[in-house]
């Protein structure tokens, strides 16, 4: 106990050095003796002191390991930082370093409502943040974070391949050239949800990227795998999407799980369809729900590929019990679906297709999308391979626009008055929104935008992209419209804090 108490004594005699130099703004030897001291960072006051030395001694994306450290800390404290304004406007300081600016404001707006010391510099902050998501910009858009990956990857893809020779590598070695890879590709994206196969095609090793039951993240790798360097392709087979195998066996929690063990209902909701799975050995154990979720998602992947499942049925339901009506067996889940009439197609670009109608009738939640004063609340119909940003953003929420800044994409709307009146039924609309994306496909640097949707109002049109790069596509849509002038046009980001960016405003 005596040899305790002066361990504890001698830390916080460390964390009282630490207040003067940080009083001394001394911040270099603030951060050097807490990251030394990992007892003084388990209790809340130290640790946030360290956050609050990273960002006095950051200055800029140059420094963003800097942010990124206090993101971590303030997850190790969270229930109690999320009530402190010291606390949230560090976070909120940190994600503006980082430049995913919404993410920023919603920390900034919870310090504020909270109250402290920050209040004189909130209202300057949060005026910076609105301006930012309106027009936001990005040291390091996705489409060079992109090119910087391929180019790490480069320099390693012999060891990895190496790595992975032979028809079953030994998991030690599968496991050191997924780690080797995955560190690669986090330079693009936070989780890349990467996956390797050996053999998978004449001689070649496989790079199989999950979205991981997001369509963000699909996105995003689609952007990824659209650049791959040439000589990476010579070795390596690229997709997306966990491919439909019809048989998998596994060891997890002591269990030995396979594709017989599991039973599956087709249900109807009403947003579309639903699938529920069963596997009395997992619910006879000891295992999390939230395991049992993963292992049911995992199967189903296997049994009609990961890219069908997201599309026509979303993340399945576990049952503790099975229900009366007769199940599917999982390994006659694939046939059973086809005899439905489900599209089971695995192909990539089949799911980046604007093909999912939307309009205020079918979809009422769009009445409610943000700033009826400006574009968008006036949809009446539209097409999109995106729905899941389409109504998060019409029903308020941020969070698929907020992962997608965290990453340096933007999505947004190059909104305009048409051409013609009679929407997109008027083939000169048509021709119009189709030379706008000739000339951005023509125009802009390699892989800087997606289309994800089109769609007509009572006022305006709009064309849906994810811009990967938001100065290129800024740069050619607005020479677009100087040379093919109409009465209104401006680009809108889709968050709901981002106003609308008109670049002339004559609309009616």
């Amino acid at each position: 106990v005596g040899c305790y108490i002066v361990i504890l004594q001698v830390i916080m005699s460390l964390f009282e050095q630490c207040k003067i130099w940080f009083i001394h703004q001394e911040y270099p030897k603030v951060i050097e003796a807490l990251e030394e001291n990992s007892e003084l960072l388990k209790h809340p006051e130290p640790a946030l002191m360290l956050m609050s030395a990273y960002i006095s001694s950051a200055h800029g994306w140059k420094d963003r390991l800097n942010y990124e450290k206090v993101v971590h800390l303030w997850h190790t404290h969270e229930k109690v930082f999320s009530k402190f304004s010291g606390a949230l406007h560090a976070l909120a300081m940190a994600y503006l370093g980082l430049e995913q600016y919404g993410l920023a404001l919603d920390y900034f707006n919870k310090a504020f409502k909270i109250g402290g010391p920050v209040d004189h510099l909130i209202g300057d902050i949060l005026s910076l943040c609105r301006k930012k998501l309106t027009s936001p910009t990005f040291t390091e858009p996705y489409r060079a974070r992109v090119n910087k990956a391929w180019k790490a990857f480069e320099e390693d893809e012999y060891k990895v391949h190496n790595l992975l020779e032979g028809p079953i590598p030994s998991y030690e070695k599968n496991a050191e050239a997924l780690a080797l890879s995955r560190d690669k590709f986090e330079i693009a994206m936070d989780e890349p949800g990467l996956r390797l196969a050996s053999g998978s095609e004449n001689g070649k090793s496989g790079l199989v990227f999950s979205p991981m039951g997001q369509w963000s993240n699909f996105f995003k790798q689609c952007a990824l795998i659209a650049v791959t360097p040439q000589s990476i392709k010579q070795n390596w087979v690229i997709t997306i999407g966990e491919p439909q195998i019809g048989y998998m066996s596994l060891q997890v929690y002591g269990l030995n799980l396979d594709s017989d063990d599991w039973l599956v209902w087709l249900g109807k909701t009403k947003k579309g369809y639903k699938l529920s799975a069963y596997c009395p050995k997992v619910v006879k154990s000891s295992m999390p729900k939230g395991l049992y979720v993963k292992l049911a998602e995992g199967f189903i992947n296997n049994a009609i590929g990961e890219l069908p499942r997201m599309k026509n049925f979303g993340k399945p339901d576990v049952l503790k019990v099975p229900r009366k009506s007769a199940p599917v067996p999982l390994t006659k889940l694939a046939e059973f679906l086809k005899r439905k009439g489900f599209d089971l197609n695995e192909k990539v670009l089949a799911y980046t297709e604007n093909d999912v109608p939307f309009n205020m009738s079918i979809n009422p939640v769009l009445q409610n999308a943000p700033d009826s004063e400006g574009p968008r609340h006036e949809i009446m119909e539209g097409f999109t391979s995106f729905p899941d940003l389409i109504i998060e953003y019409a029903t308020g929420k941020n969070d698929i626009a907020n992962d997608l800044f965290a990453c340096g994409a933007v999505p947004g709307t190059i909104f305009f008055t048409p051409p013609m009146k009679g929407g997109l039924a008027d083939a000169k609309n048509t021709a119009y929104v189709q030379k706008l994306q000739r000339l951005l496909d023509e125009k802009c640097a390699l892989n800087s935008f997606m289309p994800i949707s089109i769609a007509t109002g009572a006022v305006w049109s709009y064309f849906d992209l994810i811009a990967w790069d938001i100065n290129e596509v800024m740069r050619v849509a607005r020479k677009f419209f100087r040379e093919n002038p109409v009465r209104s046009c401006g680009f809108q980001v889709l968050h709901t804090e981002a106003a609308p960016d008109f670049w002339t405003k004559n609309s009616r």
